[in-house]
């Protein structure tokens, strides 16, 4: 029993070190993002700085860049999340009340795998 979840776990850390390993694919416009969700990608492109940063749309750690920035890149997982009104509602009821969310819609974010968080912005120079 021990040397199957022994397996079980080293099989799922190749998944995440080979994704590590990967070279990312590159993405430079909006329209290339769906296509390599679960892919580990480097974005460049336009940087926006509001309550959530992105780079191309997509969520990421962009907190310490300044808010001059127009153009930024970040490397990670690409991970999609499609949030409906029912999952809005269903959470309201479970908190007891409403609280802060972006309403329903498709939503990206690049994930560092060493870090499981968003992904660093840097300043595309």
């Amino acid at each position: 029993m021990r040397e199957a979840a022994v397996a079980i776990l080293l099989l799922a850390s190749c998944g995440s070190a080979e994704k590590m390993n990967e070279t990312p694919l590159l993405i430079t416009q909006r329209d290339q993002v769906e296509a390599a969700v679960g892919k580990r990608v480097t974005l460049r492109g336009e940087f926006v700085s509001s309550k959530i940063q992105t780079i191309l749309g997509v969520d990421v750690d962009g907190d310490h860049l300044s808010r001059d920035v127009k153009t930024a890149t970040a490397t990670g997982v690409l991970q999609k999340t499609v949030v409906t009104q029912d999952d809005i509602d269903k959470e309201v009821k479970r908190l007891g009340g409403v609280f802060p969310t972006r309403g329903p819609g498709t939503f990206y974010i690049l994930i560092d795998p060493a870090s499981n968080t968003a992904a660093k912005a840097e300043v595309l120079k």
